[in-house]
């Protein structure tokens, strides 16, 4: 049986780990720094939890569906503060697939028990970033944190549809640190923690065994 038009309420944890290289400005006539870096690393994320049903699924709640290991790809543009080199702003954007395990789920509700079945099913996921940046401002490692918006674009899909959450506001943290090269060349490592809820107007995931309820 597949349910279609039905609405579900997801939150996704995502930890990344990054490798990258960055090109900077540290020293212009204004001691200011004009940084842009890409990053390519992995996404380790935690399951999908507080699962609920919507639609035909209304009243159904399941348990955590476990997602997979994804590479991670993005960049990012920042700038410290010439009279505060400690602080700065930064922007970033970076792309994770922590697609479905192929799984079966209980869940209870009105109707009684119910599950769902993922099989060849993909998460897309796109983050834009906004961050404070906070430093220490060493002459080569730098270690340094950061704080801010993240606004998520994702995409939920399977072989009979797929359905998009985008422009959802979360939490995007990261602590790192980086070392200079050359005055124009850094590389860093750094660690990131990304928090959103997504809900799909339109869920093709295939279901087996559901109480009293049918679907198209």
């Amino acid at each position: 049986m597949t349910l279609t038009q039905t609405r579900w309420n997801l939150s996704l944890i995502v930890l990344s780990v990054f490798l990258a290289f960055g090109l900077t400005t540290f020293h212009d006539q204004a001691n200011a720094e004009l940084y842009a870096g890409f990053m390519a690393g992995g996404a380790f994320p935690s399951d999908f939890s507080d699962v609920e049903g919507r639609g035909l699924l209304a009243g159904d709640t399941f348990g955590d569906f476990s997602l997979k290991n994804s590479g991670m790809v993005g960049g990012k543009l920042g700038y410290y503060f010439p009279n505060l080199k400690w602080l700065g702003v930064e922007t970033e954007v970076f792309y994770a697939r922590p697609s479905f395990k192929d799984q079966t789920v209980s869940g209870t509700g009105p109707g009684g028990p119910s599950s769902l079945t993922t099989v060849g099913s993909t998460l897309d996921v796109v983050t834009w970033a906004i961050n404070g940046m906070v430093r220490y401002p060493g002459k080569r490692f730098q270690p340094y944190a950061g704080l801010g918006l993240g606004i998520f674009f994702a995409e939920l899909g399977l072989a009979t549809g797929s359905s998009s959450d985008n422009g959802v506001p979360g939490l995007n943290a990261l602590i790192g640190g980086r070392y200079l090269i050359t005055s124009h060349l850094a590389v860093f490592a750094e660690y990131k923690y990304n928090r959103a809820s997504f809900t799909f107007d339109r869920s093709v995931l295939t279901t087996g065994g559901l109480g009293g309820l049918k679907g198209d």
